[in-house]
C-alpha cells in the first residue's frame, strides 16, 4: 500500500487523475509484477480513519512470485 499526500483543497477531480496517474506509471514500471493496483480516495468507510480528499491509498496486489 501506498498512502499519498496532497495539498489541502485539492479537487476530487484532481486527487483521481493524480491517483490515476500513480495507478498507470506503476503497471508500466512493474509489469511483471503487479496483478492489480487501485486507489481510495477521501473518506474511509471506517469513521475512526477520516481522510479528506488530499489523502489516498493506492493498493497494490502483486503476483505470484512462481
Amino acid at each position: 500500500m501506498i498512502n499519498t499526500v496532497r495539498i489541502a483543497g485539492v479537487s476530487l477531480e484532481e486527487s483521481v487523475r493524480y491517483g490515476t496517474q500513480i495507478e498507470q506509471l506503476l503497471l508500466e514500471r512493474y509489469p511483471g509484477e503487479i496483478e492489480h493496483v487501485w486507489t481510495r480516495t477521501g473518506t474511509a468507510e471506517v469513521a475512526t480513519d477520516p481522510m479528506g480528499l488530499e489523502v489516498s491509498d493506492v493498493f497494490i496486489t502483486l503476483k505470484p512470485r512462481a
